[in-house]
């Protein structure tokens, strides 16, 4: 009899038990259900009516800058791009010839360019430069593909190409570059290379952009935040300037190599011309970029150096390639045959799409006096190099 009482009272209990984990599931469905639907209206609000600006961003790399002043310039002649060899000798060759320092992260014309073209075509030419440090041809694509057609586009390009810009071992990801993940953001793409990508995670991430509207805009809501958050440190200690950058030259270089690109103002002073300045010996850095030679890279940036030229000659703009001078420690560098597979390969490309070729890597044309280092121009290069365009560059701009 005891026996029966405990069997039916385990029964009640297990029918309880049941009862109760029935109804838990239930309230946490319900729970999720409810979460799920909170999301998607808020998703769908957030479609309706937060439109932020995609020019702005939290991290206020050098394509950032770049195109801050593109925007305010509205129109400009010529548009100037191409990696730190460019930039070298934009920024040394205007330093010298206004003979004054000033901030690299805020100067985005060629001042003596147009001075020169000024006077020999009597007219005011006004340009912007989109050079930066570290540019690939993937990252021109980018720029132009985006910009220029969301902004006036200029009637010429001037680009200053040498063969790190093609073949850099160290840059194996077109997508990981800080220019072309800023450009995404400024297009609205997930993709803007149209590069397919293949790594899972790539691909998820893509999806979830593509999917969550608010998830996608995550990085403009921090950069709404960002002023909000000065003025709070701002009521805390009033005579902080939150915007010039007061960090030590050794860990400025570190934050360059481990987080995203973020420069402040007069972060980076160029300085004029002076005989004192030493020529510094980059070859290590150099040795690094140029090995291993990889085909894969420099197959790819050919693909998307093409696909710029069949672009900008769609849209009516003149193009001029420029390959930069480089010295003979540097060209000893680089892999067995791989310099004249990139030049040949430039110049077939140009021929092809009616792209002007400047070839001012060749020998006695700019003295070793004119270098900053085995690949920058200083700034008595820097203004020799802009003559020498000034004088040869072929589009009408009249």
């Amino acid at each position: 009899m005891v026996s029966l009482l405990e069997t039916v009272q385990t029964a009640s209990v297990a029918k309880e038990n049941q009862s109760s984990v029935r109804t838990d599931r239930k309230i946490q469905f319900s729970y999720a259900a409810l979460a799920f639907a909170v999301v998607i209206c808020a998703d769908l609000a957030a479609r309706s009516f937060y439109h932020p600006d995609p020019y702005q961003s939290p991290n206020r790399s050098w394509a950032w800058w770049a195109v801050q002043d593109l925007r305010a310039q509205k129109q400009a002649d010529v548009a100037i791009f191409g990696s730190s060899l460019m930039l070298a000798a934009l920024n040394d060759g205007d330093s010298t010839f206004v003979n004054r320092p000033f901030d690299a992260v805020m100067h985005h014309r060629a001042f003596y360019l147009e001075h020169l073209l000024d006077k020999k075509l009597d007219q005011p030419v006004q340009t912007t430069s989109l050079a930066i440090g570290g540019q690939m041809a993937s990252d021109v694509y980018a720029l132009a593909t985006t910009l220029f057609t969301r902004n006036p586009k200029p009637k010429a390009i001037v680009w200053g190409i040498a063969p790190r810009d093609f073949l850099d071992s160290s840059f194996t990801n077109p997508d990981s570059s800080e220019t072309v993940r800023y450009m995404n953001k400024v297009s609205g793409s997930t993709d803007v290379l149209s590069t397919k990508r293949r790594i899972l995670w790539d691909r998820v991430q893509n999806v979830a952009d593509s999917s969550f509207y608010l998830y996608g805009k995550r990085a403009d809501l921090v950069a709404a935040t960002l002023p909000f958050a000065k003025s709070a440190l701002k009521n805390v200690t009033p005579n902080a300037d939150l915007d010039t950058v007061h960090t030590p030259s050794p860990l400025l270089e570190y934050a360059m190599k481990n987080l995203p690109e973020d420069n402040g103002v007069d972060q980076w002073r160029v300085t004029p011309y002076s005989p004192s300045k030493v020529f510094a010996d980059n070859t290590a850095e150099y040795m690094m970029r140029y090995h291993p030679f990889k085909p894969k890279v420099l197959e790819t940036q050919l693909s998307y150096f093409e696909k710029f030229l069949a672009f900008s000659k769609e849209h009516g703009m003149a193009v001029t390639l420029v390959n930069m001078p480089l010295t003979a420690e540097n060209l000893k560098l680089l892999p067995p045959g791989s310099y004249d597979t990139y030049l040949t390969s430039v110049k077939s490309l140009a021929t092809k799409y009616g792209a002007q070729v400047l070839d001012y890597n060749i020998d006695n044309l700019f003295a070793r006096s004119e270098f900053a280092d085995t690949v920058h121009l200083n700034g008595l290069g820097g203004k020799h190099f802009f003559e020498l365009v000034s004088q040869q560059m072929s589009p009408k701009l009249k």
